[in-house]
């Protein structure tokens, strides 16, 4: 997710802030932080800051390198370099790069990764158990489409490998 302007005032919004306020507020603090920006200062935020890294001109000059057409020495005349400057944020110690930990499966997903595992033999990874939902939903866009699925084709007595569960899925029992 993208956190943008629309974002910080939904959030606000969800505060019991109105929407022309929660947008007051945004736009409040954005233009302070970039006048600050813009006057070269440095923005704390929690977890880093903002700054604004400037560049050294370069002096024009020349440069020795060997050509590679005549194998002799040569000069080349090097340009001066504009100065620029370009905004990154510097994190600190306290910023946690981790990735959150995925959320533990419902009841009715283990139930349905059992019943897939029974139909094949072996344990399904995320990518077959993906496959399999999207052709459920394709089927019958409904909650617990695959298990409902699985249901009906474990009652049929059908095992194999996962091209004919999708297929099964797909074609015969569900149409």
């Amino acid at each position: 997710m993208t956190l943008n302007r629309a974002a910080l005032v939904s959030t606000l919004q969800e505060k019991r802030i109105t929407n022309r306020e929660a947008k007051k507020i945004v736009n409040t603090i954005i233009e302070s932080m970039t006048d600050a920006l813009c006057r070269g200062e440095t923005v704390q935020l929690p977890g880093g800051c903002i700054k604004v890294l400037k560049r050294k001109e370069r002096k024009a000059g020349f440069r020795r390198y060997k050509d590679p057409n005549t194998g002799k020495a040569a000069l080349a005349l090097l340009r001066s370099r504009r100065p620029g400057s370009r905004v990154k944020f510097i994190p600190d110690g306290t910023l946690d790069f981790t990735t959150p930990p995925t959320p533990p499966l419902t009841r009715d997903e283990l139930d349905c990764r059992r019943l897939v595992q029974e139909y094949l033999g072996y344990p399904p990874d995320e990518a077959t158990m993906a496959r399999l939902e999207q052709a459920a939903q394709r089927l019958r866009p409904r909650p617990n489409a695959l298990l409902r699925c699985m249901k009906v084709i474990r009652s049929k007595g059908f095992t194999g490998s996962e091209p004919y569960l999708i297929s099964d899925i797909d074609q015969h029992y569900f149409t």
